[in-house]
């Protein structure tokens, strides 16, 4: 798991609201990044993952340049919802989608 690698990540039924939203309100056309607020790097994503649910397992850290990516992956990708801003925080969406699927 990298520690180097950070992301936005988003709630699937968070976006899709959203988007529901800008068609129904009939904003202007163009490109909209839709994220829930905050980055977070994988290894930190994944430990909040696992201190939710009701077993525990351990990941480790490794560097991103041992995952012998075919293609070189960029290690900063996080979206900035300008247009519209940012979603709630991911890690609300997180708890959310673990205990209304998972939990």
């Amino acid at each position: 798991m990298s520690e180097e690698k950070v992301d936005s990540p988003s709630y699937s039924m968070d976006v899709a609201a959203m988007a529901l939203h800008i068609i129904r309100e009939r904003l202007p056309f163009g490109v909209y990044h839709i994220a829930n607020q905050g980055d977070v790097n994988y290894f930190t994503f994944f430990n909040e993952v696992l201190s939710n649910l009701p077993f525990s397992n351990l990941i480790s850290v490794k560097p991103e340049k041992e995952f012998n990516s075919p293609e070189p992956n960029p290690i900063f990708t996080p979206l900035d919802s300008v247009k519209i801003g940012h979603l709630r925080p991911w890690y609300e969406a997180l708890g959310d989608f673990l205990y209304g699927y998972i939990l």
